[in-house]
């Protein structure tokens, strides 16, 4: 009998969750006032890790990579909105300046403005707060499209990276919200996002051994080839040692059934033998 195990790498498991939108803490920058203009910069992210989730738990982070972020919105002049007041256009009570969102230095930083004072009273007493250092806190609201895992925490709580997202508005607030909640919107959907989790994976089959003849240069990294079951248990067992709690065994063959048999009878008693 000849056995051979083809290492796969990581084998990728997604899961799609409708997410309510998000809101994230965020800070202005005083020095950036132009009382003129009625504008200010504003810190929106700094990718910061955060806890959320009530059962199913797990820690969020905003990949900063340009990538991952998508900044239409803000630069085709999103909302300033009052407290994350959607629900019609009092709430409005200005704009991010189109085209200033942008990623820098590891931190999302746009600039907004604020609505004219004989436009809107409501907007005017915010951003004379503002001015004098009252309200110093602002939120972002985002929609999260995929999440892909990074890893388990010390407290055991998985780790993962928004790799896909997209801020849609920016708030001043009268206290930073809590990280982990979300916010009450006007539009009450979920957006559909991805959650990608990676585990290893070993891939035993027959009939790989010519494969590996062909490449013996990387053969001893890429498969485990043996006639002796003992051996393959050997050559699985530093997978086992290092933690993995999950190898999944395949063959790439038309024979499914027939592998599934040997290595159950072969292989299969020696490894709850010696890790049950």
């Amino acid at each position: 009998m000849i056995l051979t195990a083809l290492m796969a790498g990581q084998r990728e498991q997604e899961t799609t969750v409708g997410l309510p939108s998000l809101s994230r803490v965020a800070s202005i920058v005083p020095k950036s006032l132009d009382v003129e203009a009625r504008t200010v910069d504003v810190i929106w992210t700094t990718g910061a890790r955060v806890l959320r989730g009530f059962y199913d738990r797990y820690y969020e982070e905003l990949s900063l990579d340009k990538k991952a972020v998508r900044l239409k919105r803000l630069n085709n002049g999103a909302p300033l909105l009052n407290a994350h007041d959607g629900s019609d256009a009092a709430g409005v009570i200005g704009v991010v300046v189109a085209g200033s969102a942008r990623i820098e230095n590891g931190k999302g930083i746009a600039t907004v403005r604020f609505a004219k004072a004989e436009d809107d009273e409501v907007a005017d007493q915010i951003f004379r707060k503002v001015i004098d250092g009252i309200i110093q806190n602002v939120s972002v609201g985002y929609s999260t499209y995929r999440m892909e895992k990074v890893e388990d925490s010390a407290d055991g709580i998985p780790v993962y990276s928004a790799v896909d997202w997209e801020p849609f508005e920016i708030s001043p607030v009268p206290m930073g919200a809590d990280d982990g909640a979300g916010f009450r919107s006007a539009n009450p959907e979920r957006t559909p996002c991805v959650f990608a989790t990676r585990t290893a994976t070993t891939v035993t089959t027959r009939g790989t051994k010519t494969m590996a003849d062909e490449n013996a240069e990387r053969a001893h990294t890429r498969f485990i080839v043996s006639d002796d079951p003992d051996e393959v248990v050997e050559r699985i067992a530093p997978y086992v040692e290092l933690g993995f709690e999950t190898l999944v065994f395949h063959a790439p063959g038309d024979d499914q059934q027939r592998f599934l048999d040997q290595f159950a009878a072969d292989v299969l008693p020696r490894l709850r033998a010696r890790w049950s």
